[in-house]
């Protein structure tokens, strides 16, 4: 089944969002968002049974893993550690608040990375 027969519509006011997938030669299964939040629970759903599958997410991106970006991005840092880990979200337009857990070291690596000058 290729990609381009799934289907999405979103409503005309933004609110609602359909969804169709081929199912065999002559089905198909719609699924009808009727908000945001029923959208955001099927996103959660999914990760979390993407996170069980194999094989497992590549260790380093491709280069079409960034079909969407916000400039500048929307992050938070918070100030309370969890688990002993400095926590990290980062905000993704379809995605909604993302976040990451970094050892003290992970996260000196990170900052690191982040404000070193780029290689001319």
């Amino acid at each position: 089944m290729a990609d381009q027969d799934w289907r999405g519509v979103i409503s005309d006011d933004g609110q609602a969002a359909v969804m169709t997938i081929p199912q065999g030669r002559s089905e198909e299964a719609t699924i009808v968002f009727h908000g945001a939040e029923d959208l955001d629970r099927l996103i959660q759903m999914v990760s979390v049974l993407r996170a069980q599958m194999t094989p497992p997410v590549p260790e380093t991106p491709r280069d079409s893993d960034i079909p969407m970006s916000t400039t500048p991005p929307v992050w938070a840092a918070l100030g309370t550690r969890t688990d002993g880990k400095r926590p990290l979200l980062l905000r993704h337009p379809g995605l909604g608040w993302v976040g990451f857990l970094f050892d003290d070291e992970s996260a000196a690596i990170l900052a690191a990375a982040l404000t070193s000058r780029p290689a001319r």
